[in-house]
């Protein structure tokens, strides 16, 4: 059995969205007895167009661009889950006349709608849209709270961009860095 605070580290291999393969390490803690660990995991730039089935399904639209990123660090102590979760959202485009040439006229109202939330979301200087929610509560109730991811996106996109935090703990955690030309300030 590791020691008390030991260093934890798993590599996941795993395929999604993609046909390649894709690896990572989960870095965490682990006290002696097992009732408590931590968990940082994130990946950047997925292709957003590969997300298409999942977009369909739980937001009725899809993109014709865009790469998403995530981050997400959790403690579990005993029962209790603490921790939170950064997504990113970068270059995202929904509709596209030509994709979309064939749907009816309200769902190319609804993604000409969701493209311009977005447009209207991102951070002015970066260009992404970005937000941070806590997550929180017990091992099989865990909760979010959508008011503080609401009132993020709009931070990050009028007051203070999210993503200086966002990209040293990408790197940190994958070892991946942002692509040229994308710069948060």
């Amino acid at each position: 059995m590791p020691a008390a605070g030991a260093a934890l580290v798993v590599v996941v291999a795993m395929t999604y969205f993609s046909d390649e393969p894709l690896r990572r390490h989960l870095e965490g803690s682990m006290n002696r007895s097992l009732t408590g660990y931590s968990v940082s995991v994130g990946h950047a730039h997925l292709n957003m167009r590969r997300m298409n089935d999942l977009m369909k399904a739980c937001g009725k639209f899809d993109v014709t661009s865009g790469l998403f990123s995530f981050f997400c660090q959790l403690e579990v102590k005993d029962v209790m889950i603490d921790g939170y979760i950064r997504p990113l959202f970068r270059d995202l485009k929904v509709y596209e006349a030509r994709q979309d040439a064939e749907e009816n006229i309200f769902r190319k109202l609804y993604e000409q709608l969701v493209g311009g939330l977005a447009k209207l979301l991102e951070n002015h200087k970066g260009g992404e849209v970005a937000t941070k929610t806590r997550v929180a509560g017990k091992l099989g109730n865990v909760r979010t709270n959508t008011l503080e991811l609401v009132l993020r996106l709009f931070e990050n996109a009028f007051l203070s961009a999210t993503l200086p935090g966002f990209d040293k703990e990408l790197a940190r955690i994958s070892g991946v860095r942002k692509p040229p030309g994308k710069t948060a300030k």
